[in-house]
């Protein structure tokens, strides 16, 4: 009777062909891929949702562009008495003030003056005034290109 237990034991194993074998280093590799994956959707799908700070400012149109050296301070006014310099709320003493020390950093200074349309005339020529004052040789207006043309 000793000697069937051996034998039995025998019976029931298996012996497999190595090519017969799935290869396991790529399914071991498979479900970190769909992590990746996942991780990867879930950081696109947020980058799209976040929003800039910023103020809301409707340029006027004009039938040509002009540009400005890309290292231009700007300006912004989206409405009367707020002014925004190097994305910075300052009042219209400070920035000229602002101005002043801009020049004294860099004489070849350049501005854009990035306004809202239903800013004053008056306000535009404080503003100029301010930066010719301050020594700033080049200063443009933003607008923004009419479509259609």
């Amino acid at each position: 009777m000793s000697d069937l237990i051996p034998e039995r034991m025998f019976v029931f194993r298996r012996h497999f062909a190595p090519t017969q074998r799935a290869p396991r280093g790529f399914l071991t590799i498979a479900p970190w891929i769909n992590v990746l994956l996942l991780f990867i959707l879930v950081l696109i799908q947020q980058s799209a949702s976040v929003l800039r700070p910023g103020v809301k400012l409707e340029l006027p149109t004009a039938p040509f562009i002009d540009g400005i050296r890309p290292d231009a301070m700007v300006l912004t006014v989206p409405q009367e008495g707020m002014y925004f310099f190097q994305d910075e709320r300052l009042s219209f003493d400070g920035v000229a003030l602002a101005l002043e020390r801009a020049v004294r950093a860099n004489k070849n200074a350049a501005l854009i003056i990035e306004a809202d349309k239903r800013i004053s005339y008056d306000t535009l020529v404080r503003i100029y005034g301010a930066a010719r004052a301050a020594g700033i040789g080049e200063i443009v207006l933003a607008t923004r290109l009419e479509r259609g043309l």
